[in-house]
């Protein structure tokens, strides 16, 4: 039946969906009938928004499912503590109440922008629970205790429903997608190392950063992961080790090209580090008849990628067997928090504009209004494309309204037992999850899956009442037209403005000689120029916007380059054979002087040709010295104007 129906939905020009979509339609339509029957028998009020809660957790592998399961229930106790709290200090002024709940929704948006994955859902989750609870209680904040309850428990039931029914029915594991997408990014990796090496053309900066991206997105599916196994953690140790090797050796291997590009390399010398790729001996002894710095720079790289390749091999055998990795390292991200600082105001803006609509109008569920703008705006918030999911979210409130009004009015009238409910419920389920599978209409199927609940309020007994139906339609749709006004004119998300921060935090780095252990330093190199990427796709792109990446890339290695220099420095003492050497070279790298670190690596070479004992560091400094010299020079002129160098 799914085969047919895929090869319909082709031949009538849909977007293909993804395997198994069959299965998560069916999947979050039985979790969604099981958490409403379980609400229902337990007499638990707000049945719906266990519906809700099943319908937000809706993901395609288990191990996202469960992950944000987990930050869920986590996030909805704290709220709810905070929302108890709250109420208990300001239990006879509204404004102050109200304030109070801005602050904290504003607060936890913060937070969620510099976190990533459900991390950040859940942040987002603890603030505008807050909302729920405490705006629900706020003409009668002595019931604020046993609103917190309700809420925990509709919330626990849908998490339940959710996780019974994905074990159940065997959803997909996320931690086997995420073996086959590791296994393609390295050999993807591999290809371009390879194509480095022999002096063919490898892809541009632009190119590379989408890699990188493709790479870093990998990070999250290693935390879905860790949720579905015993030995979960472990394997996403082994993960994230692959990972970071996959990011070192497309560091080494743009390193390398750039060295092919400048015409430094003897050819002959290139050709037997190429032959001996597969051989640590054999490079070890290029490395220690290597004469030249551009010599040393092509041997020392290329032993790093042959050695990250033996720890892609031991992550890939820890995430398949479950066995601890040689080592453990964590993805360091870059946190942008100007814009933390930003999503929070306009969440405060808008959470306060919906605040002082619903005291104006003196509705009596106007709070359903402030409720949906604060959730919405702090989700918005940590989406890539903030402009984006506010569109989906305008398009996809009238969608919900309209399916509600056809569910309610019409097959429920005939019946409002759980048999008839269910089977009203299957096609816009269905066409809820079939929305959200496709990129372009995501944001639409979230909308609508999760607001036609809201709007049809499930309850035992079915209420029928056009009036009240109408008003909460209309305020579901007023708030999406807030959250859109929010998103797209209050304090907007600037691409400009969001790649200019970034390429300030690079050439900060570069200012400061930030340092740190290897790992941490090339995860936060790619994650930044990955998000630049990311960012620069919003806009069109012209040959100057290319030409200010590649800047912002060759800035971004260059901070790199001197780090690897220092690091490999760091291992010759001032007593040392090389010291003098060394600390010339130290003095270079930090006056930025390109000459100085060539004569430096010139002097370590020749000095290290008499040392055998401290010759592989000379060799690393050597490399180190020479990757940067060449990086400063390719770039004087725009780090002087710039003023990153006097």
């Amino acid at each position: 039946m799914a085969v047919a129906l895929d090869r319909l939905i082709k031949g009538i020009g849909v977007p293909t969906l993804p395997a198994g979509w069959l299965s998560f339609c069916f999947r979050t339509w039985l979790a969604i009938v099981l958490a409403l029957a379980v609400a229902f028998w337990l007499e638990l009020s707000s049945a719906d928004s266990a519906a809700v809660c099943v319908a937000i957790l809706a993901q395609p592998l288990r191990g996202q499912a469960m992950s944000k399961a987990v930050y869920r229930m986590a996030a909805t106790i704290l709220g709810a503590a905070v929302a108890v709290v709250l109420c208990a200090l300001f239990p006879q002024n509204r404004f102050l109440l109200l304030g109070g709940i801005g602050l904290w929704v504003a607060a936890c948006t913060a937070a969620g922008t510099v976190t990533r994955d459900f991390r950040a859902y859940g942040a987002m989750l603890s603030g505008y629970t807050v909302a729920i609870v405490g705006v629900g209680v706020i003409d009668d904040p002595n019931n604020a205790f046993i609103s917190a309850m309700s809420r925990i428990a509709v919330i626990a039931v849908g998490v339940a429903a959710s996780t019974l029914v994905n074990d159940a029915l065997r959803a997909p594991d996320a931690w086997q997608r995420l073996t086959e997408g590791l296994r393609y990014q390295a050999d993807a990796v591999q290809k371009l190392f390879e194509d480095a090496l022999a002096g063919r053309p490898i892809p541009d900066d632009m190119q590379c950063a989408a890699l990188a991206n493709a790479i870093l997105q990998l990070g999250g599916q290693a935390n879905f992961a860790r949720t579905e196994l015993q030995d979960g953690a472990l394997r996403a140790a082994g993960a994230r080790s692959v990972i970071v090797a996959l990011l070192e050796v497309l560091s080494d291997s743009r390193a390398i090209a750039a060295a092919h590009r400048a015409g430094d390399l003897p050819p002959d010398y290139a050709a037997r580090v190429e032959a001996a790729r597969t051989d640590d001996d054999a490079l070890a002894a290029l490395a220690a008849d290597a004469r030249t710095p551009a010599e040393a720079f092509l041997v020392e790289r290329t032993r790093m990628a042959v050695a990250q390749r033996a720890l892609i091999e031991d992550g890939m055998r820890s995430l398949a067997t479950g066995k601890a990795p040689m080592r453990r390292v964590s993805l360091a991200t870059h946190a942008d928090v100007y814009a933390a600082l930003l999503n929070a105001a306009r969440v405060l803006i808008a959470f306060s504009l919906a605040a002082g609509f619903c005291i104006l109008s003196g509705l009596p569920d106007s709070t359903l209004l402030l409720i949906n703008v604060s959730a919405m705006c702090a989700l918005s918030s940590t989406n890539p494309n903030p402009t984006s999911f506010a569109w989906g979210v305008v398009i996809g409130a009238p969608l919900a309204v309209g399916v509600g009004a056809v569910v309610t009015f019409f097959p429920l009238t005939h019946g409002s037992d759980m048999v008839i409910l269910a089977m009203s419920l299957l096609p816009p389920v269905f066409l809820g999850c079939v929305l959200s599978l496709i990129p372009r209409t995501g944001t639409i199927g979230f909308i609508m899956l999760v607001w036609m609940f809201i709007a049809i309020s499930p309850s035992n007994p079915q209420s029928f009442d056009l009036g009240t139906f109408t008003e909460n339609g209309l305020l579901l749709i007023l708030s999406s037209f807030i959250v859109f006004l929010s998103m797209v004119f209050l304090l907007p998300a600037s691409p400009r403005r969001r790649i200019f921060r970034l390429a300030d935090a690079i050439a900060l780095d570069l200012e400061t000689g930030a340092e740190g252990d290897p790992a941490t330093l090339v995860s936060r190199h790619y994650d930044r120029l990955a998000q630049a990427w990311s960012w620069m796709q919003k806009r069109p792109q012209t040959t100057a916007r290319r030409a200010v990446f590649s800047r912002m890339t060759a800035l971004a290695h260059l901070g790199g380059a001197i780090a690897r220099a220092r690091r490999h420095l760091a291992t010759i003492g001032p007593g040392d054979r090389l010291g003098g050497h060394a600390e010339a070279a130290r003095q270079a790298l930090a006056q930025h002087d390109p000459a100085g670190m060539r004569a430096a690596a010139t002097a370590l070479l020749e000095g290290g040709h008499d040392a055998p004992d401290v010759r592989d560091d000379a060799v690393g400094a050597a490399s180190g010295l020479y990757g940067a010299a060449a990086l400063l020079d390719a770039n004087a002129r725009m780090l002087r104007l710039t003023g990153v160098l006097p």
